[in-house]
């Protein structure tokens, strides 16, 4: 998180262009025991994942004070819906949830499962940040983002199983020992609501889970969950994470190949209609429709992590079927 979007924040600034940049955060820059989470609220992350974003949000303020770079950041929370990667038995409860019932398992909770959260379906996040690169008066302000209703994780797995259908019948839920983990983690949406006056009610749970298993039931639903063979810290990691041969590494050694499950679920959605490019193909993907945005203000900002000519070809590839004449600057982690 943070050595990508600093990289992104300085290319914003060299090139002079950008106008404004849209952050998305993460309610984990609050820290724990703040409910409700209000914008008002001093953060004091506690993990380096919200740390990594609230660092992420003072270089934005101070490229504002240096360079006048334009910001809006948006503080995020369990975000579900179709498209997300239900593979990652690591993060995103909901899609672990889904992935169990495909598998023909029961569900598993750390600790009792009283803890609170607020799930967002994805829609309810994606229009406001969509809208913030356009208003004038949200420059420069941080918005809470998501569902409104809170449930425990016990409910939410009780939903599932439900949102399943019959072929879920007999799944049960099995409580594995407790991890350190944020309780109650659940943010206040008046100020979105405020300077968004227009938005739509949020999805509920239950209707959004709805579309979420008519997708997980349709895609992927051969694939293996995504399991890292090396970490940078094994020390208090839950043991259901382990996997046979883990073992520490000094830098975090991990490339798109152990993300099989989301490679092949990119190359069902995408459509590709550039050739030339490794891996680019003409053919476009059934039900995929999209309309070309001709627009001159918008660019790409591509960092390369060691990936394949044939990952690079696909992903140039859809950015180019939706965009067809925004420039693009690629940097590769050697620095070319």
């Amino acid at each position: 998180n943070l050595v990508a979007s600093t990289n992104l924040i300085t290319q914003s600034v060299r090139a002079g262009t950008v106008k404004r940049f849209v952050f998305t955060s993460s309610i984990a820059a609050y820290g724990s025991g703040r409910t409700p989470m209000t914008e008002e609220l001093e953060p004091q992350p506690e993990d380096p994942y919200g740390i990594s974003k609230f660092a992420v949000e003072m270089h934005l303020r101070s490229a504002h004070e240096m360079f006048g770079l334009e910001y809006v950041i948006f503080r995020p929370h369990n975000v579900y819906g179709p498209g997300q990667n239900m593979y990652d038995k690591y993060r995103n409860v909901l899609g672990i949830f889904l992935n169990q019932l495909q598998s023909g398992k029961d569900l598993t909770i750390f600790g009792d499962g009283m803890q609170t959260r607020k799930f967002s379906y994805i829609s309810d996040v994606a229009l406001p940040i969509a809208l913030s690169g356009l208003l004038p008066h949200v420059s420069g302000q941080v918005f809470n983002v998501g569902g409104d209703i809170a449930s425990t994780l016990e409910e939410l797995a009780q939903e599932c199983i439900r949102a399943w259908g019959p072929e879920a019948a007999g799944r049960k839920v099995v409580h594995l020992d407790p991890r350190k983990e944020v309780a109650h983690a659940e943010s206040s949406h008046e100020k979105l609501r405020c300077y968004f006056p227009k938005l739509p009610p949020p999805v509920g749970l239950q209707e959004g889970l709805i579309k979420m298993v008519k997708w997980a039931k349709t895609i992927g639903k051969d694939l293996k969950p995504v399991e890292f063979g090396s970490v940078e810290v094994m020390r208090n990691m839950p043991p259901s994470w382990v996997t046979p041969g883990m073992v520490e590494v000094p830098a975090f050694d991990h490339t798109s190949e152990d993300n099989a499950a989301e490679k092949v679920l990119d190359a069902t959605a995408a459509a590709s209609t550039i050739t030339g490019l490794p891996g680019a193909s003409s053919a476009k993907t059934p039900g995929w429709r999209f309309e070309p945005l001709n627009l001159d203000n918008v660019g790409f900002y591509v960092q390369v992590y060691n990936e394949k000519a044939e990952d690079l070809g696909q992903v140039l590839s859809g950015i180019r079927q939706f965009y067809p004449k925004s420039p693009m600057v690629l940097l590769s982690d050697h620095g070319d």
